[in-house]
């Protein structure tokens, strides 16, 4: 079955609009350009920069994720394409609750890994070759979630290092969850989603 292939855009360095693809499906495409791009690449970098500014997320193998994850129900995956090269994936989940209070308990799309190819991450390249990934893909987990009928409600956990690219997208922060690997909880109300799908919101 052929995945669903929906056009979107990103702003390129000079901040020029640039053609892209969101796939409904990560492939074995994306899964190469991770192995065969994305990695040779990271491992370069960090060889250029401190120790500290490593990604928090430069271990995350999406070949392993994708084995564990691919065929189970309640799972969906994404992945954000651009001249032939993968520029970003996600992985969500459709079983997941809400914890804000006055939603507590309600059905809302989970987002367990969301990553930027590493030539757009600033700590890795600056500037980056394209801005705007992580809010196509949070964009499409807001979808899914309102196809699901949840409204729109998104909840993940966050790398202190993403922290502040969440707070910018509108997220509500409840604190600290110390029963995941200490990461501070994020989630998105019905009302912060209709927000963040407004056109004319800024690229993050």
């Amino acid at each position: 079955m052929t995945c669903a292939i929906t056009p979107v855009y990103l702003l390129n360095h000079s901040g020029e609009v640039k053609e892209a693809e969101l796939s409904a499906e990560i492939s074995i495409k994306h899964l190469e350009d991770w192995h065969l791009r994305w990695r040779p690449f990271m491992i370069e970098k960090l060889k250029e920069i401190p120790p500290e500014k490593h990604p928090q997320h430069q271990h995350w193998n999406w070949l392993k994720k994708h084995q564990a994850l691919d065929g189970q129900l309640s799972m969906r995956s994404y992945a954000v394409t651009s001249d032939n090269e993968t520029q970003g994936m996600m992985w969500v989940r459709t079983t997941g609750f809400s914890q804000i209070p006055g939603a507590n308990g309600k059905p809302i799309v989970y987002i367990e890994y969301i990553e930027s190819a590493p030539w757009n991450v600033c700590t890795l390249q600056n500037p980056v070759k394209y801005r705007g990934i992580g809010r196509i893909l949070l964009g499409a987990a807001i979808e899914l979630s309102q196809k699901e009928e949840f409204k729109g409600r998104i909840g993940l956990h966050a790398l202190s290092q993403a922290e502040p690219f969440y707070h910018g997208c509108g997220f509500s922060d409840l604190g600290v969850d110390h029963n995941y690997h200490n990461l501070r909880y994020y989630e998105m109300t019905e009302q912060q989603a209709r927000q963040f799908l407004t056109p004319g919101e800024t690229n993050v």
